[in-house]
């Protein structure tokens, strides 16, 4: 890959600084992550990081890194660690604003029945802008993430998993 070249990853945070993160569970030192961003500064093709506003952290994402990576005691599963990273970040404000010309402004996070990554998001613009931003709102909404595979506990064989082979009152086991 090299300039004019764009590699699209998804992340686990972003912060209000627009920096983002990935979580690392594996072994690996800094994961597949850590070789594309050295091939990306090497190479100097873009990087874009799609990314909820679910995913807003509060507080510096490289602070919180500096914390999670000097090691972790204790962990309610795979005991990771977080690199943080400079890429163009895109999340509902961007992708409104790029698709549909509009001003896009998020004002509410969360809910219960199944809105609990939602966003609440306002937007100006002409009628014709405003119309698009909905038809794209309304096109996704009530969309569903595909099952997603986890192995029981007891049967994983993860090894920076904390709970590899034990149960804790709160796993449930199916």
């Amino acid at each position: 890959m090299g300039p004019g070249d764009v590699y699209i990853k998804g992340v686990n945070g972003i912060d209000a600084s627009g920096k983002v993160a990935v979580q690392i569970g594996s072994v690996d030192e800094y994961g597949t992550i850590g070789r594309m961003v050295a091939a990306q500064r090497r190479n100097g093709f873009e990087l874009i990081a799609p990314c909820g506003l679910e995913k807003l952290v509060a507080g510096s994402l490289e602070e919180a890194a500096r914390t999670v990576n000097r090691g972790i005691d204790y962990a309610m599963g795979v005991k990771s660690r977080l690199f943080a990273f400079t890429a163009t970040a895109v999340t509902e404000i961007q992708a409104l604003e790029q698709l549909c010309g509009v001003k896009a402004t998020q004002f509410s996070a969360g809910g219960g029945s199944g809105a609990e990554g939602a966003v609440s998001i306002a937007v100006e613009g002409s009628k014709e802008q405003v119309e698009a931003a909905v038809a794209i709102a309304e096109s996704v909404k009530g969309s569903r993430l595909p099952a997603i595979f986890s192995p029981q506990c007891m049967d994983c064989s993860m090894p920076s998993c904390y709970l590899t082979g034990q149960l804790k009152h709160w796993v449930k086991e199916d």
